[in-house]
Order: C-alpha cells, then sequence, then structure tokens
C-alpha cells in the first residue's frame, strides 16, 4: 500500500497528472486525460479550472512481479484552500510535489514543501511541462538542460533552508544553556543531508509532460544505453544527471562537460533531451514511448514509504502536541507507539484519524444507485431520503475497521489519563459511536467495502452526529487525541448573511452548521448583534462557501453583506513639536478614579517598537501557554497562602500538570531573552527593564499589546516566574505580592485580590479600541501609578462581607482601567492598521503598465519586479490592502486579457499613514483637499465604514437643501 499526495503551485498541472494515472487503471480515456479532470468533481471547479476540495481516488499497479494499492488524493493549490492540503497530507506517507519548469518554483510552492515536511513526508519530485521548454520557449537541449538544472537548484534551496531551520533549533536547545557563545553553524556540518535532496541518480525525480502523457526517469535511459555503450547501469545511474560526458577515443565517461572540454555535450543533453527534441520535431506520439503513469507509480513504489515504515518521530508528533511531552503521557497510552509502528490488520486496538468531513451528494452514494425495488420499499426511500451525506475522510492507523463496530470518538480536548474513568458519558469530550458503513474513495465515486485493513484510506459514514470536522477514533480510550492540523492560512474575510423571507432563518441555521461540518478552514459565528457571520481564507474561498450555503446546504435564497474587513488600532510617536492637551500630562499620562474615589489609576500609552511585535505575533501560542501557566501560578499561590497545599509543592507541579516537556521551557526563556535583545536594542533607557514588569499580553492573553507595570511601590510577581523551577525565584515569586511603602492602612490582600481586576480592565480595552472598536495592535500601557485607599477590613468583619467589599472594588476597577487605557490611547497620535496581502502577478511585458496601473488605483505598492531568465515573463512583487483587493483578480484578468495571473496571500498588518482626525487648515488645504478632506484621507474613509457598519456615531456632513447650492461659477 502506499498513501501519496500531488502537492504543487496552481496551474502546475497537479489535476492532469492525475487524470493520467487514473487513465493507467482504465478508468478513463487515455485521450481524455488532462481534459476530463476526473478528480474535479465540483461544477464550479470545472468552471474556474481549479482543484477546490481535496478528493481521493485508489489505483491499482504492478511493478514487475508485485502488486500495489496507492491511495492518490488530489489537493488544491489555490492558496485560498491551504486548509484542504492540510487534511490530505495528514493521512499520507509520501508526496508527489509537481513543478512547472517554465515557472519554477513558486510561493505556493513553498508553502506545500513546507508542510510536508513538518508532517514529515517523504517526497518525489515531478518536472512537469517540458513541453513546454520546447514548443513555447524554444530552447536548444543545451539551454534546456541548464534552465532544468536551475530549476531543480531552486528547489533544494527550499529543502534546505527547512532542514538548517530544524537542525538549527534541535542542537540549540541542549547546548544554550552550557555555553556561552554557540557556533550556530555546527550543528549543520555534523548532520548528515546527502539524502535529503532531490537528484536524478537518486531515482527520486521524474520529468514529464502531463498534458502529453509522456514522463521518465533517468534509470530508463541508464537501462537502456548501458547495452549499447557496454557501461554498467549503475554508472550510467550516476552519471547521467551532471557534469559528464563520453570521450568517444576512449570510450569512457569524463567529467567536465562543461569545464574542461568546452563544446562537449553532457550525456543528459546527448542521450535524452536530443530524442526528446528529435520526437517533438517529428511530431510522434510520445506516450506510447515514454508512458508518464509509469514513470510516476514506478516511483511512488519504489522510493516513497508504505504505511508500515512510518517514523517514530512522526507518531509522537501525532499523538502529542509541540509544546506537551511524549513521556508525560499514560503508560497505556505510550504503550499504543508500537500499534502505529507495527501498522498491523491484525492488532486488537484500532486507531482511525478523520481529517474532515466530506458533503456527498445522497445520489452519489453506493446504496442510491439506480436498481429494482419492491413497492413496499418505495414510501420509505421518499420518506428518509437526504440531499446531502456526510462521509468522513479518513485513514486507518491500527488493527481493521469493520462495518457494525463500537468506536469511542476522542475529541480535540481529551486528557487521555481519564481512562480509569468507565462512564463515558461523564466525561464531555468522549462519545461512542458505531460504523454503519466504509466506502473506497474513487474520484467523484463511491464503492461499499464491509472491511478495512491498517494503512488504508477510506471514508467511514454514519458520523455526522459526532464528528465536526476531524476526530479521533480508537477502540481504546487510552489513546490521546491527534495533534491539531498546521494550517497555514487564516480565515480573515467575513460577511454577515441573512435569509430573504425571515420565516427561512431556522433554514439558514442549519445550512451554516452543515458549511461549517463539510468546510475545515471556514469558520461560522454569531455575533452580537445576532447577525451570522461566515470567515472564509479569501475572495474564492467566501465564494465558494456562500454557492455551497445557498444551493447546498440551506437551499434557500440568501442575502450577503459587502466583504467585511478587519482593521486594527495603534499609536504612533508623538511628534516633538506637538502640544500636550489640556487635561492631560506631558507624557500623555491619563488618571482615573473609581466612582467612590477608593482607587486611583495614572496610566500611560506608548508605541511597542517593531521588532517586540513582530516576535509577540510570531509566539502567539507560547503567550497563551504562558498565560494558561500564570493561571495556575495564581492558585498555587493561594493554596501556598492558605496552607492548602503541601510543603513539598512546587512549580514543577505546575508543569506536570500541563504535561509540559523541557524544551518548552527552554523556549519560553528564549523567548524572553529576545525580548530583552528587542527591548535593549530599541532604547536602553527607555525601556529599562521592562520584560520583567510585564503584567500581561491582550488581547485574551496572547495578543501583541503589553501591560506594563511601573508601580515603585507595588510589587507583583513576574508573568515569567511560573516557567522556573529554581527554588529560589519561586520564593522571590510568592513574596512578590507586597507594597514597599510602610502605609499601614491599606490591606495587602486587597491589592492581591483586585490584580487581576487590572487585567480584565486591559484585556477589554485591547479587544475593542476606540476609533472603531477594533482590536488594538502593538500599543503597551504603563501603569504609572495604582492607590488603594479603603481602609484595610475590621477584625469582627465576617469571611463574607470582606469578599462582597472585594467584590464591589473590584467591579469598579474593571470599568476604571478599560477607561484608563482608551483614554491613555486617545492622548497619543492614533492611527489605524490595514490587514496587507502579499500579491504575486505573473505578467508578459505587453501588459505591465497595467497591471502597475490596477495596483495603483487599488492602494497597492510594488516592492520588486524581475525578469525569468529566457522568457518575456516577469514576477511581480507587491503589497496590496485586503480592504481594495475584492474584485483585484477579475480586473486584472480583463485588463490584461488574461495574460496576468495574481497570487493574493495574508502577510502583515501595517499602519495607514493619514490621521483619521486630520482636517485642512489653511486656505491652500482647503481648496485643495476641501472642508474635510474625506475623500483623500484613506484612514477616514475606512474609519467611517466600519463605524456605520457597527451602528456607531459617524461625524460627516449631510446636504438638507439640494436645491440651494450654487452649482454655476460667477462667470457664466
Amino acid at each position: 500500500i502506499r498513501n501519496i499526495c500531488i502537492l504543487a503551485h496552481v496551474d502546475h498541472g497537479k489535476t492532469t497528472l492525475a487524470d493520467a494515472l487514473i487513465a493507467s487503471n482504465g478508468i478513463i480515456s487515455k485521450r481524455m486525460a488532462g481534459k476530463l479532470r476526473y478528480m474535479d468533481s465540483r461544477d464550479d471547479e470545472q468552471l474556474r479550472g481549479i482543484t477546490m476540495k481535496s478528493s481521493a481516488i485508489s489505483l491499482h499497479y504492478l511493478l514487475e512481479t508485485k502488486e500495489y494499492l496507492v491511495n492518490l488524493i488530489d489537493s488544491p493549490g489555490h492558496v485560498d484552500f491551504g486548509s484542504e492540503v492540510c487534511t490530505a497530507v495528514r493521512l499520507c506517507d509520501g508526496a508527489i510535489v509537481v513543478v512547472d519548469v517554465v515557472e519554477g518554483v513558486c510561493p505556493q510552492t513553498h508553502a506545500v514543501l513546507r508542510q510536508a515536511w513538518l508532517e514529515k513526508l517523504s517526497p518525489i519530485l515531478v518536472l512537469n511541462k517540458i513541453d513546454r521548454l520546447i514548443t513555447e520557449l524554444k530552447f536548444t537541449p543545451d539551454e534546456a538542460h541548464l534552465h532544468l538544472q536551475q530549476v531543480l537548484e531552486q528547489v533544494n534551496a527550499v529543502t534546505g533552508s527547512l532542514y538548517s531551520a530544524e537542525v538549527t533549533n534541535t542542537s540549540v536547545t541542549p547546548c544554550i544553556r552550557t555555553q556561552v557563545v554557540y557556533d550556530w553553524s555546527s550543528g549543520l556540518a555534523d548532520t548528515d543531508d546527502s539524502k535529503l535532496y532531490f537528484s536524478p541518480s537518486h531515482g527520486n525525480v521524474v520529468f514529464a509532460s502531463a498534458v502529453d502523457g509522456w514522463g521518465f526517469k533517468i534509470q530508463h535511459f541508464s537501462r537502456i544505453f548501458s547495452k549499447k555503450l557496454g557501461i554498467r547501469e549503475k554508472i550510467l545511474t550516476r552519471t547521467l544527471w551532471g557534469d559528464y560526458y563520453v570521450n568517444t577515443k576512449t570510450k569512457k565517461i569524463m567529467k567536465g562537460a562543461q569545464v574542461r572540454a568546452k563544446g562537449k555535450k553532457t550525456l543528459f543533453v546527448q542521450f535524452i533531451l536530443e530524442n526528446l527534441w528529435a520526437i517533438y520535431d517529428a511530431v510522434f506520439i510520445k506516450s506510447q514511448w515514454l508512458p508518464l503513469a509509469d514513470a510516476v507509480l514506478s516511483s511512488v513504489c519504489q522510493y516513497l514509504p508504505s504505511p508500515s515504515e512510518i517514523n517514530g518521530d512522526r507518531v509522537e508528533g501525532l499523538m502529542c502536541a509541540a509544546t506537551k511531552s511524549f513521556s508525560a503521557l499514560h503508560q497505556e497510552s505510550r504503550a499504543l507507539k508500537q500499534d502505529f509502528l507495527s501498522c498491523d490488520p491484525t492488532s486488537s486496538t484500532t486507531i482511525v484519524l478523520v481529517s474532515k468531513m466530506v458533503a456527498v451528494e445522497a445520489k452519489l452514494m453506493p446504496q442510491n444507485k439506480p436498481r429494482y425495488l419492491l413497492s413496499e420499499e418505495l414510501p420509505k426511500n421518499e420518506q428518509n431520503e437526504k440531499n446531502e451525506q456526510f462521509i468522513a475522510f479518513a485513514r486507518v492507523f491500527s488493527g481493521t475497521l469493520k462495518v457494525g463496530q463500537t468506536l469511542f470518538v476522542l475529541g480535540p480536548k481529551y486528557d487521555p489519563t481519564s481512562i480509569l474513568d468507565l462512564n463515558v458519558k461523564s466525561n464531555p469530550h468522549v462519545s461512542q459511536t458505531s460504523v454503519t458503513s466504509i466506502y473506497l474513495w474513487m474520484g467523484r465515486e463511491l464503492e461499499s467495502l464491509e472491511e478495512a485493513p491498517a494503512g488504508c484510506i477510506v471514508g467511514i459514514g454514519g458520523l455526522e452526529d459526532v464528528v465536526l470536522n476531524s476526530a479521533t477514533l480508537c477502540s481504546s480510550m487510552a489513546c490521546p487525541p491527534f495533534n491539531a492540523l498546521t494550517v497555514d492560512v487564516a480565515p480573515i474575510i467575513r460577511v454577515a448573511v441573512e435569509p430573504y423571507l425571515l420565516s427561512e432563518m431556522n433554514n439558514l441555521v442549519d445550512g451554516l452548521k452543515l458549511l461549517n461540518q463539510a468546510d475545515p478552514c471556514v469558520q461560522v459565528m454569531v455575533q452580537e448583534t445576532g447577525e451570522h457571520v461566515v470567515i472564509a481564507a479569501g475572495e474564492v474561498h467566501l465564494q465558494r462557501c456562500l454557492d455551497d450555503l445557498k444551493n447546498r446546504f440551506s437551499k434557500i435564497e440568501i442575502k450577503a453583506s459587502a466583504p467585511i474587513v478587519p482593521f486594527r488600532e495603534t499609536v504612533i510617536k508623538r511628534p516633538k513639536t506637538a502640544l500636550s492637551k489640556n487635561g492631560k500630562s506631558k507624557n500623555g499620562s491619563v488618571v482615573i478614579e473609581t466612582p467612590n474615589k477608593q482607587s486611583t489609576l495614572v496610566v500611560r500609552a506608548v508605541p511597542l517598537p517593531t521588532d517586540v511585535v513582530k516576535i509577540l505575533e510570531e509566539q502567539s501560542d507560547l503567550l497563551k501557554l504562558l498565560s494558561s501557566m500564570e493561571g495556575l501560578f495564581k492558585d498555587f499561590q493561594d493554596h501556598r497562602r492558605r496552607r492548602l497545599m503541601s510543603t513539598g509543592s512546587n512549580i514543577s507541579t505546575i508543569h506536570s500538570q500541563l504535561k509540559i516537556k523541557q524544551e518548552t521551557l527552554e523556549q519560553i526563556k528564549q523567548l524572553k531573552s529576545s525580548l530583552e535583545a528587542a527591548f535593549s536594542s530599541a532604547g536602553r533607557r527607555k525601556w529599562s527593564n521592562a520584560v520583567d514588569r510585564i503584567w500581561s499580553f491582550g488581547p485574551r492573553g496572547n495578543g501583541p499589546n503589553i501591560l506594563l507595570n511601573n508601580e515603585d511601590d507595588y510589587n507583583r510577581p513576574s508573568i515569567w516566574t511560573c516557567a522556573y523551577v529554581d527554588d529560589d525565584l519561586q520564593s522571590k515569586g510568592e513574596r512578590c505580592f507586597e507594597l514597599s511603602t510602610a502605609d499601614s492602612s491599606v490591606d495587602i490582600g486587597m491589592y492581591r485580590e483586585c490584580d487581576q481586576s487590572i487585567v480584565s480592565g486591559f484585556q477589554l480595552a485591547t479587544l475593542s479600541g476606540p476609533l472603531c472598536e477594533e482590536p488594538m495592535h502593538g500599543v503597551c500601557f504603563v501603569v504609572e501609578e495604582w492607590k488603594i485607599s479603603a481602609p484595610p477590613a475590621a477584625s469582627t468583619e465576617g469571611q463574607k462581607e470582606q469578599e462582597d467589599r472585594i467584590g464591589l472594588l473590584s467591579g469598579r476597577l474593571i470599568s476604571a482601567s478599560k477607561e484608563a487605557c482608551r483614554r491613555s490611547f486617545q492622548a497619543q497620535p492614533q492611527r489605524l492598521m490595514a490587514a496587507m496581502y502579499t500579491c504575486n502577478v505573473q505578467a508578459t511585458a505587453e501588459v505591465l503598465g497595467k497591471v502597475y496601473a490596477v495596483l495603483g488605483r487599488r492602494e497597492g505598492r510594488v516592492l520588486s519586479e524581475d525578469l525569468r531568465d529566457g522568457t518575456n515573463s516577469f514576477d511581480i512583487h507587491a503589497t496590496l490592502p485586503v480592504a481594495e483587493s475584492f474584485g483585484f483578480a477579475e480586473e486584472i484578468r480583463k485588463r490584461t486579457s488574461g495574460l496576468a495571473s495574481p497570487q493574493l496571500v495574508f502577510s502583515h498588518w501595517e499602519v495607514v499613514n493619514s490621521d483619521p482626525f486630520w482636517v485642512p487648515t489653511t486656505e491652500e488645504e482647503i481648496q485643495h483637499y476641501g472642508e474635510k478632506a474625506d475623500f483623500e484621507n484613506q484612514a477616514i474613509k475606512y474609519m467611517n465604514s466600519v463605524r456605520r457598519r457597527k451602528g456607531l456615531f459617524v461625524e460627516e456632513k449631510t446636504v438638507e437643501h439640494a436645491e440651494k447650492q450654487r452649482t454655476l461659477s460667477k462667470n457664466k
């Protein structure tokens, strides 16, 4: 058995290659391969000419005398459907990476190679569309050979960068604690990467033209010419690719065809490319000589691993997250690793991974195929008929899956340490289900099975009520849930939907549930206003979701709002010439008191350095883990203070409770060191000791905003204390809740109990800023002063009265903290931040000016422009605001007559330079921009559109009497 997927950039020939492989099994005609697009079963896929859904098919292949079952998954190449690639990669052991030799390595090629690397798949490379080098670019064999070498070097450069990054990370962790100066290149020098790269002599490179149906490996020609030349086949295999030539006098293979012996043809040119060029000149039917399916499938069977050869590191990566330790799992859970490695169909433990749920039309199900029915079956069939049925896209890792088998469905939050609890109903993350049907994927069709052994990729029916998107099925409750999928493309574009008829609201809600279950990337949510919102990864993905919702799932007419684009709010440095506003200090500090005057807060907002914001964005998962550790650390301190915990307990108890491995703690320490370095480079005096004074991150505990404690009289535990196991740091952290002042009129317990209230107000403020209620980004709120003037509790006061008194003050402090953060934000120069796409456009020289015109009209900015060697095509790299991207692809194709194709990938957040509150003041400015300059100010346009959508106040001029306006000049 071989489980493989096809990965590539959009329009590099994945589906055409899949057609050629399917034709080898006689499922479709060889003449229709590349035209039928058999794996694209959706109408919109055939219409747009791109793949939108991962689909699977099982193929039979005979290599010499051995038979193979090849489970092939065709995945999308468009960036909007990156989540479909993730679900396909998780089920496979190997991958076919397809690269167009004319376009070379494209952005999505980087993404799929990285995805395959993270999932530890073994890849083979198919250099496709070699026919274009002959028919379009008119290359000679020597020029084509040089070009193919360059493309192969590009692919190997991407693979090498992924390898070097992993080796550096794994070799630095154990050494960084003991060495003062670490040699970053030592890890690369000590490791063997010879088998990592693609090389034709290794057999993992196939040269092909999928549209013409031919492909070959150099081993094919080495077998042919070894007999003619009298040279051993192994020697020819090693020398057919490289700088080798045949010395006609000595009849020996020599090195240096391009350097020493100028004018000599390399073996690859002489024996392979010249033959291909001659065939194209003679217009011969190539597929009869070099069938593509044999070249690819033989490589798959020979060089890609079988399911039983799964790597132990990959098994541990599937069973536990990157931050969790495999050794921390229960003993029975660790014992299941052997079941993964053996992949034994006779094993008593059945383990199945469901990567996604696929919506299939009921008429395509095998049991609903046309057949003769008895008279009593007719009405029963009509009553039970459903328009859509959900089939689980799954792989069997151990045991044999059988119809009627009862399995446990383990949710993502299930903890296998609870296996002693035999009552399934008491655990909300576990349920039991029975397998009602098993199917073999055959592209757009399904075939019924009675059982599926380990290693197979199958469809499972009857799970729609217990599985939302992905899940783990196991016959034992000791199995941990599979690690979450790594999705590079995050949903960013949202629309609000509602039915045309209000009475059909229930149909819409049911349809949204089905859409959320059928698509692993889409997000469906209900806002506070009651609106139903669909969030998609891009414009193409959004259109597909809306079409599915309307035509397949809800089957009603729906109205969709204009696309809702997220923004961020931030502050910038105050100009040196700016005057301080009334009621605020020179540095922008704001003083807020609670309504009963019991507490006073002084807060100041400052912009964070760019490097610090970048680190916080990249390490959001680590910050989320740090926040959860801090919450447990506070409980740990409360228990210590109330003597509810044994004296032998320490912070390592928290680490073992969260099952955090030592490498993760080292990553947290590295995060702290990198933040200290970033703050130090931004200004040692301004940000002195800032990292140790961090109170919290926000919003939601892991955002790019920071709350700093700059109150000299109030010491609190550092947020980093919970990551250290050193006893001195623990005791220091426990003593941190204290006041430096000798004022005994204030109870230290009041500060300790109300500490979280300041954090809660900060989280609320950063979640919705004052400009247009969008989240804040890159803002540091410094608490300069915090005073509580409430008297200490009386000796006769009971515990309930004390809790009530603290509760009232705590609630008021949340409101005061939120208001202080918002006002200090408004005291600084405010700016709006727009979401930005990285735009890659491939265009010819004739339409280059039109591409620039479309980009300029949509506020785009060109970063670079590169001419491809030997072609008339340019690669344009630009940035484009997401708010201006709707209809961009259609407009650019229309303006260039289809000669330019853009690829949009979300990149970063960028500050909109214009001030949203700027108005013209001088006569020249008023004449040029108008009284309000709302047509020229991009920030005002964005801000007002968001405020108007949210129902907030918008300051705009309305014309009451249009007929009284003078429209004629005085000269007429």
